[in-house]
């Protein structure tokens, strides 16, 4: 999109002091923040989703980093917002690439909609993004904060595939924002036998909606785990662990967090 010389070289330095910041070389990544103008998507303004400087922006960007986002491959962003985070995914994957985009806000699905027409490889759709994906994927990026991650997210990825999300406990109050000291990253990559899982930073983030605003079972759970500490050490993802599988970080009725790695191919 044709920026102002000015504009640009501001733009530029935006962008390289926000992967300073993050301590990221990623050379995919920095053409995608060059490229993709934040102004374009209200981020000066006061959105839930903004970045409200520089700390959140690398935050952000330690995400996508952790996503390993390819060339040609398909991401279903869960939680599109403005549409910001879109662009720089559909940048990552390339014009043989494509990206979901699931906004369940009517008015935000049809802004960031209309922000993202000069990307033809996203689509944006505005429903629940509980229900998807709905068929294998590569990568899921889910922006949104939920207490446990969705059946699709785990059941579509491919074997290689990755899932980034926030999670935390539920919130105490009716405050739509969630403190970054009480939510946590994951990364998880599926493996033959099992989901490999590890925490990266974490970021101010807006509270999930829909289904995906059930807590479940995992509310109280979560508080727990997070009251404890011990994040960095989490080493797998499982959904097949009971109250009695040994090292378990967490452990509710929808998910478990273990400090072992999954199982071997």
């Amino acid at each position: 999109m044709a920026q102002s010389a000015e504009t640009g070289l501001r733009h530029a330095a935006e962008a390289r002091r926000v992967l300073a910041l993050a301590g990221l070389a990623d050379a995919a990544l920095e053409r995608a923040l060059l490229t993709v103008p934040r102004a374009a998507f209200g981020i000066e303004m006061a959105e839930p989703d903004a970045a409200d400087g520089d700390a959140a922006a690398a935050a952000r960007a330690t995400m996508v980093h952790a996503l390993g986002a390819q060339p040609g491959e398909h991401i279903v962003h869960i939680g599109a917002g403005s549409g910001y985070v879109t662009a720089i995914l559909a940048e990552m994957v390339g014009v043989t690439g494509r990206v979901t985009a699931i906004e369940i806000d009517p008015a935000r699905a049809e802004a960031a909609r209309a922000r993202l027409v000069p990307w033809a490889n996203v689509t944006v759709l505005c429903t629940d993004g509980a229900d998807w994906p709905q068929e294998p994927v590569e990568r899921v990026f889910v922006s949104v904060v939920v207490t446990h991650p969705a059946t699709a997210w785990l059941s579509f990825l491919v074997v290689g595939g990755r899932l980034v999300f926030p999670f935390g406990p539920p919130p105490d109050g009716a405050a739509a924002a969630v403190s970054p000291r009480a939510v946590a990253v994951l990364a998880v990559e599926r493996r033959p036998r099992g989901y490999a899982a590890h925490c990266i930073a974490s970021t101010p983030s807006t509270r999930a909606a829909g289904r995906l605003a059930a807590a479940g079972g995992a509310a109280n759970p979560l508080r727990r785990a997070f009251g404890r500490g011990g994040l960095a050490h989490i080493r797998s993802l499982r959904l097949d662990a009971t109250p009695e599988t040994p090292r378990l970080w967490l452990f509710s009725p929808e998910w478990s967090l273990s400090y072992d790695p999954p199982p071997a191919a």
